[in-house]
């Protein structure tokens, strides 16, 4: 299967498509999980989303893509996407990018308000580090 994604795709407009590379992070806030992918590309312009994988499969598997511009700004350009999932009893989150599979496990809002130590609400990036799934 992944030698099939790694081949840029032409969208109907002419634009290619290209698998891209992300760092993930899925949160669950009540019934739903929030997917995020976060990083930085190249230059500006560009376009960076989630897709549903065409394997129908429960929990659903995403594709994670980033279109170059035509033309943009020849400056580094932080992106944050998301998506959302409706489901009580997802635990993790598989996303296909230009690296392959990436597992990303689900936390809760709970985990992320929680004191640590004395840090105050939110937790230091250490803590985040088996959180966050590098793309």
């Amino acid at each position: 299967m992944k030698a099939d994604l790694q081949q840029p795709q032409l969208r109907s407009d002419g634009a290619r498509e290209d698998l891209g590379r992300a760092n993930y992070f899925a949160l669950r806030i009540g019934r739903i999980v929030k997917l995020f992918a976060f990083g930085a590309n190249p230059s500006g312009g560009w376009t960076n989303y989630f897709e549903l994988s065409p394997i129908q499969i429960y929990p659903p598997q995403f594709l994670f893509f980033s279109v170059p511009p035509g033309f943009g700004p020849d400056v580094i350009t932080p992106f944050l996407v998301d998506t959302t999932v409706r489901g009580e009893d997802i635990d993790a989150l598989t996303v296909w990018d230009a690296d392959g599979a990436h597992r990303v496990q689900v936390v809760g809002l709970a985990a992320l308000t929680e004191r640590r130590g004395g840090d105050g609400p939110f937790p230091r990036q250490e803590h985040l580090a088996g959180w966050v799934s590098s793309g």
